[in-house]
Formats: structure tokens, C-alpha cells, sequence
């Protein structure tokens, strides 16, 4: 049975005004001066790639596993799947299923034990949706067996939008006003290390124009990513007519016309719904209070998973976030939205609510994943590609939730020292 969990950012317009958001959003997050319960030391200590053979493992390869074969890493990399002239580690896979490493495509980390909690659970990849403070977030990158760290930088958040209200103490000067110079806004943004720009789409968010601009600077100036935050329709009409790379979250205010759907797949956008936070939040009587979800309002969990299996079927890449934020105390209260697990749970969802095909969940958070990012070198198991890898005792193809059955996992090749042994 799932551990019942919030998530405090997706439903940020009905999140009362006393109630914190997000870690990398609120007040001080990424200040020097505050959290100062954020901890970037390591518990375990940095491992090298080792020479290493995984014998008579059935090998995933996006629609079924292979007959038991040896894998063979060797520097970081799959170097070969018929077997090793030479290894200094041998690994019995007897029985075993192995899959690619998991690639979370919308969490805010909070620290470098929050990426340690996220790789235990045979994530390799991790994608930092929002980062106010680049001396807090780049630690986290290049660590030697724990996940590969992506970011974004300060999100494009408009001048009295809701955003701005949960984050009074942002700085005056970094919110998109009708006469905000948005190329540069976007230009420090990379300049800064970012590896994406960050859109907020919404009422009083930046204007529709002001999102293309942005999404051309990111484009033609960088060849970089955007990914823009709409959880209502009409932030979704404008995230498709912007032509931004990814779509994050999904509405749950009414249904997707069938014209959206079809500009987003045309367009070739791909759609992050982390569903797994409307699961949790219309269930929970407690929740639907705290996120001001009345009765008779036209918002729903069935707007919610109505539209994410509209997306699926109408052939738009849907790839597997969650907006997980990890233990945080919300007025008074201690609540959690665990990292890594929540990706586990967004499999789920996508199988038993969305309808994918236990592969087709799999390859959301693998090779579709790797594919829409444009991370080439991860993904799948193929030789040349980075050894990131998960070998689960139970096949996941009968059942998904087996992807929790964890027996080991690498990261570059470097063998994971902490795996959190879970059930679905």
C-alpha cells in the first residue's frame, strides 16, 4: 500500500497563501543563509567504474527481454552483450531482468543526500525543474555513482501571478513584466549553467509572446531545451502555440481539446504529467482541503486522468516525472513527497490509469525519456552506450510495480553502494 504523500507545487493556484511551496521555489531555498538543514556531504564515498561482467542476465531491449546473456562494462560504458574477454568483477545474474538506469524528468532535489535517497531507487538521471541558486544546485553534478544532474535555471515567473505570491522575497528584478527584456532574462539563464529554461504558464504569467521569445532564444542562440509549467487549459494553449520543447504537468480544470492534442504532437512536443500528484491529492479529504479543491468546482482527478490518457492515445511522447519534493514541514505538519519511490508510483499510473504496456511505461522513463531530452548516451542497453543499469529479481513486463524489486544498480558503471528495498 503507497505511503500517502503531497505535493505542493503542481496545485500552487490553490495552495493557501500560508502554505510552503516547493523547496526550490520558497523564500531562501538556495540562500546561504537558509535550509540550513541542506547537507551537500556525501554518506557514502565516491566509487570508481570498474571492469565488470553481469553473466546470464535477461536484457531489456523496449518491447521484451532477451534470453540470458553476459553484459560487459568496462570505463563507464557497455562495451559488449556476448560476453567479456576480461572482467575483474562477475556478477551473477541468474534469474535476474536488467533495464536501463531510470531517468526522472521533474523533481526538485534538495541536497546531496536528497540525490543519494533518489539513486538508491535505480534513478541515474535526474531532471532539476527549478534552481534559484546555482551554488547550491551544481554540487550535485558529476558525483561518481549517484545520478546524472540536470537543471534548469530561476524560472520565467510573471509579475503577480501565483508563483510571485508564493515567493514574496524573489527578487524584484527576476519576475517577467509587460517590459521585461526576456532575451536577456533567457541569456542569463544559460550563462549561469543552465541546462534548460523554465517557462511558468499561467494567469499573469509571462505573455504568450513573451514564451515564444523565450523559447526562440533558447533555440537559436543555445540549441537548448525549454520546458514550460501549464497545469490548466489555458496554460497548455499557450505552452503548445510557443513551441516549447516539453509540456510539465497536466490540467485537471477541464478536457484537452482534440486540436491541442494534435498541435502538440505535430509539433513534436513531449508532455510530463506527473499524474502521481492528482492520484494522491483527490483522494486524501485532508488534501482536497489544503489544496482548496471544492466540491462543484471544474477541477477533478478525472479531468486529470482523462487528459493524460488523451494525450497517450493520441500519440503524444509522454515521459515519467514527479515533481517530488522530498520531507518538508507544511504549517506544522510533517509531510513528504518521497524521491524516488514517486517515479516508481508514475509507472504505475501510467500502466494502470493511462493504459500504457508495462514496456511502454518502462521506455518512459528510459529511452523515450533519453530520446525527447536529448541525453543520446543513456536510455537503453546497447553497446556504446553509458553503463547505467538496474537488475530487478522479478519481471517487471508481468508486473510493473515490479521495478521496485531492486537487486543492484550502476551509474556509469559504477556500482550504486545504498539500494532502498522496496514493495508496490
Amino acid at each position: 500500500m503507497r505511503t500517502t504523500y503531497i505535493q505542493p507545487c503542481l496545485l500552487a493556484l490553490q495552495l493557501l497563501e500560508t502554505a510552503t511551496a516547493c523547496l526550490f521555489h520558497v523564500p531562501g531555498a538556495n540562500d546561504d543563509d537558509a535550509y540550513k538543514a541542506v547537507n551537500n556531504e556525501r554518506r557514502s564515498l565516491p566509487k570508481e567504474a570498474e571492469r565488470t561482467a553481469i553473466q546470464d542476465v535477461r536484457v531489456f531491449d523496449g518491447s521484451k527481454f532477451s534470453i540470458p546473456q553476459t553484459v560487459c562494462l568496462d570505463g563507464g560504458y557497455i562495451v559488449n552483450l556476448k560476453g567479456c574477454h576480461t572482467s575483474s568483477k562477475m556478477i551473477n545474474g541468474t534469474g535476474k531482468f536488467l533495464i536501463p538506469g531510470l531517468i526522472e524528468s521533474h523533481t526538485h532535489l534538495t541536497d546531496m543526500q536528497s540525490l543519494e535517497n533518489i539513486t538508491s531507487y535505480g534513478v541515474t538521471t535526474v531532471r532539476q525543474l527549478n534552481c534559484r541558486n546555482s551554488t547550491r544546485c551544481d554540487p550535485m553534478k558529476n558525483q561518481p555513482g549517484l545520478a546524472s544532474f540536470y537543471r534548469a535555471g530561476m524560472s520565467a515567473v510573471g509579475k503577480g501571478s501565483m508563483h510571485e505570491k508564493q515567493d514574496p522575497t524573489r527578487p524584484k528584478d527576476t519576475l517577467i513584466g509587460p517590459d521585461t527584456n526576456v532575451t536577456e532574462f533567457t541569456e542569463w539563464q544559460f550563462r549561469n549553467g543552465s541546462d534548460f529554461h523554465k517557462i511558468t504558464a499561467e494567469v499573469n504569467g509571462p505573455s504568450l509572446e513573451q514564451q515564444v521569445e523565450m523559447v526562440q532564444t533558447a533555440h537559436s542562440q543555445y540549441q537548448k531545451q525549454t520546458m514550460t509549467h501549464a497545469s490548466s487549459i489555458m496554460a497548455y494553449q499557450q505552452a503548445a502555440d510557443s513551441l516549447t520543447d516539453g509540456i510539465q504537468h497536466i490540467p485537471d480544470d477541464g478536457i484537452l481539446d482534440a486540436s491541442i492534442i494534435r498541435k502538440i504532437r505535430e509539433q513534436n512536443q513531449f508532455v510530463t504529467p506527473t499524474l502521481n500528484v492528482f492520484e494522491y491529492a483527490y483522494r486524501d479529504p485532508i488534501l482536497q482541503i489544503f489544496f482548496g479543491i471544492e466540491p462543484g468546482s471544474n477541477r477533478s482527478l478525472e479531468n486529470a486522468e482523462t487528459n493524460t490518457r488523451l494525450l497517450y492515445q493520441g500519440g503524444v511522447a509522454l515521459v515519467a516525472g514527479t515533481d517530488a519534493v522530498g520531507s518538508m514541514s507544511v504549517n506544522g505538519t510533517e509531510v513528504s513527497v518521497p524521491f524516488g519511490l514517486t517515479l516508481h508510483y508514475e509507472l504505475q499510473n501510467f500502466v494502470n490509469i493511462v493504459g500504457m504496456s508495462p514496456a511502454e511505461a518502462i521506455n518512459a522513463a528510459t529511452r523515450v525519456a533519453a530520446t525527447w531530452q536529448r541525453l543520446p548516451d543513456r536510455g537503453s542497453i546497447e553497446v556504446g552506450k553509458r553503463a547505467d543499469l538496474v537488475m530487478l529479481n522479478s519481471n517487471p513486463l508481468l508486473n510493473i510495480s515490479n521495478t521496485l524489486d531492486i537487486q543492484k544498480s550502476w551509474v556509469a558503471g559504477v556500482e550504486v553502494s545504498s539500494i532502498t528495498k522496496s514493495s508496490a
